[in-house]
């Protein structure tokens, strides 16, 4: 007899692993029933979930339709999507990613953009073609007064957009808006007393242009700016700001020059060095003592902005190999939560990347909009760096999605980013088909099998 219950529980692991036998009691047969039902739940909640989305999508899309006009109210129109108020500055239209002062601007709707901006809209957000609202103003659209009204409230005519005809708001503005671009300066802001708030607006219009100097890399702008307002910098990062490492000694040997004093923007010397890429000035710089991860106004570091120059061929590679070779850190996030390496999908340079990873970058930190540095690669149509990422060991997770729950496949189908598309699909097949992966599936296989064999012989026993 006990030979014959042996042979059965041989004869029912069996037919389990094969599928072509089930020994089950009754109240095995109503948990697999039940077991059975719960995907058609899961389905059905999922389905529901999915509709729901949609419909809020479509209000969206409805929502920037109706306000294609310049005579629009975008407070009261906004209300019909039934989202929070606060959303109305954030949300964007699912087919082109422009925000509502992006439409504001281009249909001449005054009142719309001077509303916007009022309850904090960035003005310079970029939609999914890179375009800022000033952009789409002064290219397409129609009213002088909102092109005064953006500048004013600190769009910046000289920012590059576009991703194919890459152009600024005004270089590419008609030829209507040219000279009101051209000739602008902020309006002053209401003060006590006559000069005040003009000398203020000077000022603030005057760090505007050293940081599009320093951004531009067009340094010669720099002595004129500092002519009218020398307070914006020291001798120190003038020197470091023109890689004059000779000039830096001689401000250190004086003892006067503090070598992490902040300046416009939160800048220091070290941040200057980093613009001029000089590794002379870097070494000099932190052998007298500069903090190599100071942060900036932005929680940018030295690296960060060393990173984010290299693809512009400036020699910038061995600043950043010097200031990593000095320990600074690889993985340091500024305000928006870009990591170098980040910075260097969004400026699109190979060495840069591959220089990081290699002093140990985390190929999958995420940034405030839990964007991956893969997300961001994708996004800017940066094809080397995708191809440099997806070879790297260990390579980036295609799963992880960002807040908009896409990943960075999603991205790409929505981007039309027809040459990155197959690299991503080979690459998670590529991964599907891993062996390791293929064994860890198999174990986590067999461990369910397992466990609905041993709920099966449980039930046996019980019928004996």
């Amino acid at each position: 007899m006990k030979s014959m219950k042996i042979f059965g529980y041989v004869f029912l692991i069996i037919g389990l692993s094969v599928g072509n036998a089930f020994c089950m009691d009754e109240s095995a047969a109503k948990t697999g029933a039940a077991t059975h039902h719960a995907p058609i739940a899961d389905e059905l909640a999922d389905q529901a979930k999915a509709a729901e989305q949609s419909r809020a999508q479509q209000k969206i899309r409805e929502f920037f339709q109706d306000i294609d006009s310049p005579t629009a109210d975008v407070v009261e129109e906004f209300k019909t999507t039934g989202l929070n108020s606060t959303d109305l500055i954030q949300v964007k239209d699912p087919s082109t990613g422009s925000m509502a002062l992006h439409i504001t601007a281009q249909t001449g709707n005054v009142a719309g953009t001077k509303k916007l901006l009022e309850l904090g809209a960035l003005v310079d957000a970029k939609n999914n073609n890179l375009q800022t609202p000033l952009f789409l103003a002064a290219r397409f659209g129609n009213s002088k007064e909102v092109i005064e009204v953006l500048l004013n409230a600190g769009a910046n005519k000289d920012m590059e957009c576009g991703i194919f005809q890459k152009g600024t708001p005004f270089s590419e503005s008609q030829d209507k808006f040219k000279k009101i671009l051209e000739d602008f300066k902020p309006s002053p802001k209401p003060g006590k007393t006559g000069g005040t708030a003009g000398a203020g607006a000077d000022i603030k219009q005057a760090e505007k242009e050293f940081m599009d100097a320093l951004k531009n890399h067009t340094f010669d702008k720099i002595p004129e700016i500092l002519g009218r307002h020398p307070d914006l910098a020291t001798p120190l990062h003038i020197a470091a700001l023109t890689g004059n490492a000779v000039e830096i000694d001689a401000l250190l040997k004086e003892g006067h020059a503090d070598v992490n004093t902040k300046k416009v923007h939160g800048y220091t010397p070290l941040h200057a060095a980093a613009f001029s890429g000089s590794v002379a000035c870097i070494e000099k710089l932190l052998a007298a003592g500069a903090t190599i991860d100071m942060k900036n106004n932005d929680g940018d570091t030295a690296l960060h902005i060393a990173a984010s120059l290299v693809a512009a061929s400036l020699g910038h590679i061995d600043a950043v190999k010097k200031l990593l070779e000095k320990k600074a850190d690889v993985n340091a996030t500024q305000k928006d939560g870009y990591t170098p390496l980040h910075v260097a999908a969004f400026s699109g340079s190979v060495a840069c990347i591959e220089t990081l990873l290699a002093a140990g970058a985390h190929i999958n930190a995420i940034d405030k909009d839990k964007d991956t540095p893969l997300h961001v690669a994708v996004i800017f149509d940066h094809i080397d760096v995708v191809k440099k990422l997806l070879a790297a060991t260990p390579g980036p997770r295609l799963d992880l999605k960002n807040k908009n729950d896409k990943t960075a496949l999603m991205l790409a189908l929505e981007y039309q980013r027809v040459e990155i598309i197959p690299l991503l699909e080979s690459h998670a097949k590529s991964a599907a088909s891993n062996p390791a992966t293929a064994l860890v599936q198999g174990l986590t296989g067999l461990r369910l099998q397992l466990g609905n064999l041993v709920t099966a012989l449980s039930g046996v026993g019980k019928n004996k």
